[in-house]
Parts: C-alpha cells; structure tokens; sequence
C-alpha cells in the first residue's frame, strides 16, 4: 500500500522538527525507531518519512496540503500523541518526493 496511510503508534517513533531555512513549513520527520516491537516498520513507514495527520489532524507537511497557516510544534504534536483523547490512534505518513 502506497503513503500516505495510517499506522502506528506513537511508543514507536523518535519523531523531529524540521524548520526550513528558507522560510516555508515546519515538518514533522520520523527521525528514528524506539526499539519497541512495532508495526511501522513493517508497513513501510521509513526514516525521513513526514508526519502530516494525528486522527486527521494535520500537522507538519499536512498543514500546508491543507492550506493551515498555523502548524503545531514537536512539543505540541508530542502532547497531541500522549494523550489518553487521542486513542486508538491514526498516524498519517507522506514520503517526502524523490525519497525511496
């Protein structure tokens, strides 16, 4: 199945802020893997991949498909995953363009 698509949970990921230097969107990037037993790997969530929903909320990358101006920070977007409201949980992914 092609990203974006929703999986996961947030005990899996070390998850990163990106601010690009020329002004555009903050991003939210999967920066690592806890070493947890989990389904991301195995659905082919990869490093570098973007964040862009949280049970449909966008975030990062997801803001700007969107058309938001105002985009959640890393703290925010952890707070967003931590909380008991937002279980089950659906995490969103996008593959940056050109990234395999």
């Amino acid at each position: 199945e092609a990203l974006p698509f929703a999986i996961g949970g947030p005990s899996e990921f070390v998850l990163e802020e990106h601010k690009p230097t020329d002004g555009g969107p903050k991003r939210i990037i999967v920066k690592d893997f806890k070493t947890v037993d989990g389904v991301a790997e195995n659905f082919g969530v990869l490093l570098g991949d973007h964040l862009v929903f949280i049970n449909g909320v966008s975030v990062g990358a997801g803001c700007r498909w969107i058309g938001e101006r105002i985009v959640p920070s890393l703290d925010e977007v952890i707070n967003m995953m931590a909380s008991k409201d937002s279980y089950p949980i659906g995490l969103t992914f996008a593959r940056p363009m050109g990234y395999e």
